[in-house]
């Protein structure tokens, strides 16, 4: 199980670089963004990988981190449409934001179990 905590937690460094990476390369180049948009942005791409970096380490921040990296990408995601359209809003969201926040929250809760199965492992073994 360590091997797969440890692929999972590259793969959220990883993906959480790209969006850093996309946002200095395509975002900033053409004016930028609004504030809000970078924030958020910057937000949950930062703590995306901030987590997956605790992640490997097997430290129990990355769990704070991994779920406020969710929160912030469907607050990113959702506030202007929902804003502008109401709950209809939904509907209209591309699939690609449905499925990079199922790809998030299904890494951040394999990530939660497996950080979560070591400590109690750590905990209770006898030294």
């Amino acid at each position: 199980m360590d091997i797969v905590r440890k692929l999972i937690a590259i793969v959220c460094v990883a993906y959480g670089a790209v969006t850093f990476i996309g946002f200095f390369t395509f975002i900033l180049p053409r004016g930028g963004a609004p504030m809000i948009d970078t924030v958020l942005s910057l937000g949950f791409a930062g703590f995306f990988v901030l987590g997956g970096l605790l992640a490997l380490f097997k430290h129990w921040l990355a769990i704070p981190a991994l779920v406020a990296s969710c929160i912030l990408y469907l607050v990113a995601g959702l506030w202007r449409p929902v804003a502008q359209l109401g709950v209809s809003a939904l509907d209209s969201l591309s699939p690609e934001f449905y499925y990079s926040l199922l790809f998030r929250i299904t890494a951040t809760v394999l990530l939660i179990i497996l950080i979560r199965r070591h400590r109690v492992r750590a905990e209770t073994s006898i030294t």
